[in-house]
């Protein structure tokens, strides 16, 4: 991070590797090998990260694509991700506590739960709960339904496909 007057702010060109966080999916963009395999162990034991997708684990899942994450998190049922990296209130960008989708780095959960004055939002993630965005959970859900199928469905591209099928019916 780097500080601008006395707010955290990410610093994305010194750092060796970040996360674009994303519902239940974090890209992780890292520079060079080594940053690759250490965000990889640290990452990987966190509490609410499911699985580690490096390049060719999306490939063969069939989710890769050039401006994917050198890494993805997918996280466990129930976790979300949530971008914040400063330590309280004080330490928060002046975008933290508003809805502002072109400043954060991802999406903000907490944005869900608005305030007063109308646009603020909590800073809280815990309140955030359920599942949304997970890989593979709409089709899962789907596939539950009985909802006759045409096709593989392993993908948000197929899932909407899918829907499409339904809803014509």
């Amino acid at each position: 991070v780097r500080e601008v007057g006395g707010m955290d702010y990410l610093d994305l060109m010194g750092s060796e590797a970040f996360a674009m966080v994303d519902h239940q999916i974090a890209h992780v963009f890292v520079r060079g090998a080594g940053a690759l395999e250490r965000a990889r162990a640290a990452l990987g034991k966190r509490k609410g990260v499911g699985e580690v997708l490096d390049r060719k684990e999306q490939e063969a899942r069939g989710w890769a694509h050039r401006r994917s994450g050198d890494l993805w998190l997918v996280a466990e049922p129930g976790c979300w991700f949530a971008y914040p990296w400063f330590e309280g209130r004080s330490r928060a960008p002046d975008y933290a506590t508003h809805v502002d989708i072109h400043n954060k780095p991802g999406f903000d959960p907490c944005e869900l739960f608005w305030g007063w004055p109308p646009g603020s939002v909590s800073l809280d993630a815990r309140k955030v709960r359920g599942t949304h965005g997970r890989t593979g959970e709409g089709m899962r859900v789907l596939a539950r339904s009985n909802v006759p199928l045409e096709g593989p469905v392993g993908d948000v591209a197929a899932l909407g496909r899918a829907v499409g099928q339904w809803l014509e019916r």
